[in-house]
């Protein structure tokens, strides 16, 4: 009977025991931007994404009258997500640990070319063309 004890005091660690939760926050000017997380399409903005690793991801954001708007965003490994102290922050703390990464971008309005504009653009390709 004694030997059972620290086992199930144990199981009821390890069953009552939170993890680490992983959120990337994308906000945008003008909202309701379409994101893109690493080319994989997660919503408007604003969204809160989850994710597993961390490292350098791309953000891509889309909204129809504004520039396409890519971004390289490193996102570092906190220290209590390194070993050996991820496994007790893991499987050890009884609370949810909240890692979340917030990114606001400011989208440019596309304005079309005039056609004097797009008459000089035209000039330069053909002179382009011509070497």
């Amino acid at each position: 009977m004694p030997k059972t004890i620290p086992l199930i005091v144990f199981i009821t660690i390890f069953m009552t025991s939170c993890c680490v939760k992983r959120y990337i926050s994308v906000k945008s000017d003008p909202p309701n931007a379409i994101v893109f997380l690493d080319g994989k399409k997660h919503g408007k903005t604003p969204t809160k994404i989850p994710f597993d690793f961390y490292g350098t991801r791309e953000i891509t954001l889309i909204k129809k009258g504004y520039h396409i708007a890519t971004h390289l965003e490193n996102i570092p490994t906190p220290l209590y997500q390194r070993f050996p102290i991820d496994l007790f922050v893991e499987f050890l703390v009884p609370v949810p640990v909240i890692d979340q990464h917030d990114f606001f971008y400011t989208l440019k309005p596309y304005t079309p070319a005039n056609t004097q504009q797009k008459q000089l653009l035209l000039e330069r390709a053909q002179q382009h063309e011509k070497q």
